[in-house]
């Protein structure tokens, strides 16, 4: 019997970390996911010190 899905409901919820020593390296291709105004805002070689990767402390 083949479930159809479109009555199941899909929940994801996905995390990636960082290390601190990570810097941009921007891309000449669509990024998944894609950050619009990245490249603008953050050279190549920057760290990535921007509200979309917010810092964790522990």
């Amino acid at each position: 019997m083949a479930l159809d899905a479109s009555d199941q409901q899909r929940r994801v919820f996905s995390v990636r970390f960082l290390g601190d020593d990570i810097r941009h390296a921007p891309r000449s291709w669509k990024t998944s996911p894609d950050f619009p105004g990245l490249a603008e805002r953050l050279p190549a070689g920057a760290p990535m010190d921007d509200a979309l990767f917010p810092r964790l402390v522990g």
